[in-house]
C-alpha cells in the first residue's frame, strides 16, 4: 500500500495543480491520497480522481486494487472506523521509547 505525503504542502501546490496532482499520484501507483487542513480540497481531489474514472484516465480496475490493498492491510492490523476521541501522544511515545530499548 503507497500513500502520499500531504498534498496541501508548498512543494505540491505551489508547482502543481492539486486536482491533477492527486490524479497523477494514483496513476504513478499510490493507493491513498492525502490531503488535509481543508474539507473544500478534499472534495476537489475526490471529485477531480472520480472524474478520472469516468473518464477512463484511471481504470475502475485500478481504484478496486487500492481498496483491496487498504482493506488487506486493516484486517491485517485489526483497525476499522471507529472514531479514537484522544491520543495521549505522551504516553504513546514512552511506550516506543521503552519498546526500542529492547533492541
Amino acid at each position: 500500500m503507497i500513500m502520499t505525503d500531504d498534498m496541501t504542502m508548498n512543494a505540491i501546490e505551489n508547482n502543481f495543480n492539486l486536482q491533477d496532482a492527486s490524479v497523477r499520484a494514483i496513476q504513478a501507483g499510490n493507493d491513498i491520497i492525502m490531503v488535509a487542513h481543508d474539507y473544500n480540497k478534499v472534495v476537489a481531489v475526490h471529485e477531480a480522481i472520480e472524474t478520472a474514472v469516468r473518464n477512463g484516465d484511471i481504470s475502475e480496475e485500478r481504484i478496486n486494487r487500492s481498496v483491496e490493498r487498504i482493506i488487506r492491510l486493516k484486517r491485517k492490523y485489526n483497525l476499522d472506523d471507529r472514531h479514537i476521541p484522544y491520543v495521549d501522544i505522551q504516553k504513546l511515545n514512552k511506550k516506543i521509547n521503552n519498546a526500542l530499548k529492547q533492541f
